[in-house]
């Protein structure tokens, strides 16, 4: 376990972390009825166009292994497809983590940026007496690397060559 200094500040009725990823700020909201951690494609740029996903999705079959494809069923009952990404370095609250995975959705209108059980069950963490959550600590070994999910620096590199 890794010591860290990550803590999710009580919004309404959840919890949310500030991160950089890719020099993008991201809000990620807790959610821990979800199984993995998502980001819509929204979150980096809300400005595509349909045709513009419609190539990233292209992008995403082409270039991410049907290993990594993991269809989703919202809380409101739409499916929808992730792709894996790894991000590295990424900035959470006074935290860097070497490695940090989230599934990317393209067809989801909503901009989300939910963190998951994946990672969530890898943290020590409590609750503060203002409702605060404190992660102490990370289990990056746990976390594990996954080979050959999509890098996420070439993901937003296709990203911003779309709204170029």
């Amino acid at each position: 376990m890794n010591k860290v200094n990550i803590i999710g500040h009580r919004v309404e009725s959840t919890h949310q972390v500030n991160a950089n990823i890719s020099h993008r700020a991201v809000i990620l909201k807790y959610d821990t009825g979800a199984k993995c951690t998502v980001i819509s494609v929204g979150m980096f740029d809300d400005s595509l166009t349909e045709t513009d996903l419609q190539k990233f999705t292209a992008f995403c079959e082409e270039h991410c292994p049907d290993k990594y494809k993991e269809n989703f069923i919202s809380a409101t009952g739409d499916l929808f497809k992730g792709y894996l990404v790894t991000a590295h370095n990424v900035k959470m609250g006074n935290t860097t983590l070497q490695e940090f995975r989230y599934y990317l959705v393209v067809e989801n209108k909503r901009d989300i940026a939910l963190v998951g059980f994946d990672f969530i069950d890898k943290c020590n963490r409590y609750a503060d007496a203002y409702g605060d959550i404190h992660i102490t600590e990370f289990d990056e070994d746990g976390y594990g690397s996954l080979d050959g999910s999509m890098e996420n620096d070439e993901v937003i590199a296709f990203i911003d060559s779309l709204s170029a």
